[in-house]
């Protein structure tokens, strides 16, 4: 039986507060990963969970994981 070596990886994050308190997160890098929390914290831990979750799934379908992207946050302003 083959035994799995588990590798560290990082993933960008992206967690923003939202209007009743709680924190949504996702990683841009893995389209459909999200998760959120109601507290920083909590959000940070889901978000692992999720982030392993998405990853398993992928390995077993043998889709290919994206190695870590840049990730750019900017501003913009708007007339609205």
């Amino acid at each position: 039986m083959k035994s799995k070596t588990l590798k560290i990886r990082e993933f960008p994050v992206v967690v923003e507060k939202d209007i009743d308190g709680s924190f949504f997160a996702l990683v841009p890098s893995l389209q459909g990963c999200y998760t959120s929390g109601k507290t920083l914290g909590e959000a940070l831990d889901n978000i692992k969970d999720a982030i392993r979750l998405h990853t398993a799934d992928r390995a077993a379908t043998k889709e290919n994981v994206s190695k870590r992207k840049l990730v750019s946050f900017t501003s913009v302003e708007v007339l609205a």
